[in-house]
């Protein structure tokens, strides 16, 4: 008898497991930032403006790769794709937009955009 409950708590067990490690995920991280409508428009104006020449209006690549995918694999979470945007990355076309060019408020709603492809 005993084994039998054991055995029906077994899923809620990976149901719980499956929560814990969506939760650690940078998907979720990233997903955990809140942007308001205005703040993430503003964040697609910027994009267009900045990195649209090269990743494409529309995040789907181009010149540059494209951005509209679930996990990027140089910047998985907000902070590293504000690091991409502030610093570049070396020994590729993707040049860093210093913080005269585009300010940190800027840089954090680009990568809002983003995240949000």
């Amino acid at each position: 008898m005993r084994q039998g409950v054991i055995s029906r708590t077994r899923p809620g067990l990976a149901v719980l497991g499956a929560a814990v490690a969506l939760a650690a995920s940078p998907l979720a991280a990233q997903e955990a930032l809140a942007f308001s409508d205005d703040e993430l428009e503003r964040g697609q104006r910027l994009y267009q403006a900045h990195c649209g020449r090269c990743h494409g209006v529309l995040g789907m690549g181009g010149e540059g790769p494209g951005l509209a995918v679930s996990r990027l694999p140089r910047a998985p979470d907000h902070a590293a794709v504000v690091d991409v945007i502030r610093n570049g990355i070396p020994g590729t076309g993707m040049p860093g937009l210093r913080a005269t060019i585009l300010p940190d408020e800027e840089a954090a709603l680009v990568a809002a955009h983003v995240i949000s492809l």
